[in-house]
């Protein structure tokens, strides 16, 4: 299995700061191959 964790702080105060970076990679690698998340059970989603 492979894992990509995109780690990130929520809310405004940090959104498009290196706080999000890992939340960003993850933006561009969903939308780069067409793919997207899924609730996954608890506070986490996966593609």
């Amino acid at each position: 299995m492979i894992a990509f964790v995109g780690l990130g702080n929520i809310g405004s105060l940090y959104q498009s700061t290196r706080h999000n970076a890992g939340f960003m990679i993850l933006d561009e690698f969903v939308k780069k191959h067409r793919i997207g998340f899924k609730p996954g059970r608890g506070e986490f989603f996966f593609a």
